[in-house]
């Protein structure tokens, strides 16, 4: 009886580690976005990159939200957001540069854009994800850190 134990321990560890057994846990993405569709997210992403190196807190983040159904009733978020953006940018100083680092998507219907923007003080990472809508593409969510 011992000795099935064992056996059985250390098949099932065997099992779990195997690449087959591995492949089955690992996701996949079933449909991803076109060249198209990351260029269009691109597109609408840099005029909001180009304010903020300009400093201009409230124009980017109206940029980001100001056609989005949904800012309305978010008005008082929206005013946090453009005072949390002016702090960064008074805390890291002004943009002198900004890289695309990385592109992602949850599926083809999201897309995640990664800059890493160079301030006088400090290298800050700024994402932002969009969703594709029956109207084109929208921001759906802007943040910023300088934890990466």
């Amino acid at each position: 009886m011992r000795f099935n134990q064992l056996a059985l321990s250390t098949a099932s560890a065997l099992l779990l580690a195997s690449p087959a057994y591995a492949n089955n846990t690992t996701a996949e993405r079933v449909t991803i976005p076109t060249d198209d569709d990351f260029a269009a997210a691109e597109k609408l992403v840099e005029p909001i990159i180009e304010n903020l190196a300009a400093g201009y807190a409230e124009n980017a983040v109206d940029l980001a939200f100001g056609n989005s159904p949904l800012m309305d009733a978010k008005s008082s978020q929206t005013k946090v957001l453009v005072q949390q953006v002016q702090g960064a940018i008074e805390l890291y100083g002004q943009i002198n540069q900004c890289a695309l680092a990385e592109r992602d998507s949850f599926s083809s219907l999201s897309i995640d854009l990664t800059y890493i923007c160079q301030h006088e003080n400090f290298l800050i990472m700024w994402d932002f994800r969009l969703h594709k809508l029956p109207r084109g593409w929208s921001i759906a969510n802007m943040k910023f850190t300088d934890q990466f």
